[in-house]
């Protein structure tokens, strides 16, 4: 299966780990670039939006040991505010890798900050701990009584 590209909250393996109820090794997560995208705030939230944008670039890592119920899981998390598609990015060493990526639907480009750019650093230092406890945490308990979470060992 391809690996995930992610730019935002899922940056942190702390929250997919919470989301996904299992630990993953930081092998897990190494760094790629997705060229002609760029990364926004949306008003009101934490989390970031990814669109396409040419001139510019977005830092972001790769998930590569998922399964396919865990990319579902993702999908729900992810809902309809961001469409998964298949991006090309380049990892370190310059290889060009097939990878899933969450841009921002487009119908809700009017919830965007454009003049302004997410900062993983900010929402680290500011808000992961909350977003954890507010966010995170309740959507693994909503997707655990919905019978859509998985057992797997590691």
């Amino acid at each position: 299966m391809r690996p995930v590209f992610v730019y935002g909250t899922l940056s942190s393996p702390q929250v997919v780990e919470t989301l996904l109820g299992r630990p993953l090794s930081v092998e897990s997560f190494p760094p790629a670039i997705l060229d002609g995208h760029s990364r926004h705030p949306v008003k009101g939230f934490v989390f970031p939006a990814m669109i396409s944008n040419p001139t510019k670039q977005v830092n972001g890592l790769l998930i590569e040991d998922l399964t396919p119920k865990e990319l579902e899981l993702f999908d729900w998390f992810e809902s309809d505010e961001y469409i998964r598609k298949v991006v090309e990015v380049r990892t370190k060493n310059q290889k060009s890798v097939e990878a899933f990526a969450y841009i921002w639907n487009p119908d809700l480009m009017e919830m965007l900050l454009l003049d302004q750019e997410w900062s993983f650093e900010n929402f680290c230092k500011e808000n992961k701990e909350l977003y954890l406890k507010n966010t995170v945490t309740p959507c693994r308990k909503e997707m655990e009584s919905l019978g859509m979470t998985i057992s797997r060992e590691t």
